[in-house]
């Protein structure tokens, strides 16, 4: 199983248990954290720590994730529930996460 696969499976166990909302808070969360290691150097420059050991995975990830988070069925979830600020803060999203 190749890592676009295994991160796929990942997320839809997810979704399985949590839902669609729950994957997607899922995938976000686990983008901006990916993201954040990759972006991560030392003074000199250099890359450094998880991001440095584990690029090529934290790379596929953040692809797998943002594919899923542009998905037509989830952008018009979305839609719906930035429609719906209520629900929205009760399901602990915000602004930026419906942007």
């Amino acid at each position: 199983m190749d890592a676009f696969e295994r991160e796929r499976r990942r997320l839809s166990f997810v979704e399985q248990r949590d839902g669609i909302l729950g994957a997607m808070a899922f995938a976000r969360q686990g983008l901006y954290v990916y993201r954040s290691a990759l972006a991560e150097r030392n003074q000199g420059g250099n890359r450094l720590g998880y991001g440095f050991a584990f690029r090529r995975e934290l790379v596929i990830s953040c692809t797998v994730f943002r594919r899923y988070l542009r998905e037509p069925e989830n952008q018009t979830l979305q839609g719906l529930v930035a429609s719906r600020p209520l629900l929205a803060a009760k399901l602990g999203l915000t602004t930026k996460d419906r942007a």
